[in-house]
């Protein structure tokens, strides 16, 4: 809700106070991981979405989101590899 009214660094915010509380939630880890991607922390966000995935490894959303990350980063084999796994 945060981030659809433009209030990303609040939203970042809410999401890593979630995360100190629970550091593996995987729903946080994504939110988190697009607020990231949207303000160009790519890096972050792929760390992020990867986490995410550690506990939903075939969520469909979380390898999308991996896989335009990874491609951001210039990662095309790896970005490949991962939307084949969709």
């Amino acid at each position: 809700m945060l981030e659809e009214l433009d209030r990303k660094d609040e939203a970042e915010a809410v999401y890593r106070r979630g995360l100190e509380a629970e550091p593996s939630h995987p729903t946080l880890l994504y939110n988190l991981g697009i607020i990231l991607d949207k303000t160009d922390w790519v890096d972050e966000a792929e760390s992020s979405f990867r986490n995410a995935l550690k506990s939903k490894p075939t969520w469909e959303a979380g390898l999308n989101n991996l896989g335009i990350v990874l491609q951001k980063r210039g990662k095309d084999e790896d970005s490949a590899k991962v939307f084949e796994r969709i």
